[in-house]
């Protein structure tokens, strides 16, 4: 079975957490801040009822404060 998105972002993050991942501009956001970005969004989905299996939306502007 292939590995889902989620689980290559957070083994890279584990395996290289100071590793660039986005960059934009001036600012440089590594695996490890990626990660905690995604570990608070999906913790306030799970606070406001979004369980496994639920759909959600997401609309955001491309820039890293987004991410």
């Amino acid at each position: 079975m292939q590995p889902t998105l989620l689980q290559l972002m957070q083994g890279h993050a584990e395996r290289t957490p100071d590793a660039p991942c986005v960059a934009c501009g001036d600012t440089l956001l590594t695996f490890r801040d990626l990660d905690r970005r995604s570990d608070a969004l999906a913790n306030v989905l799970v606070a406001r009822g979004v369980g496994a299996g639920d759909r959600v939306a997401l609309l955001a502007h491309t820039a890293p404060i987004f991410y």
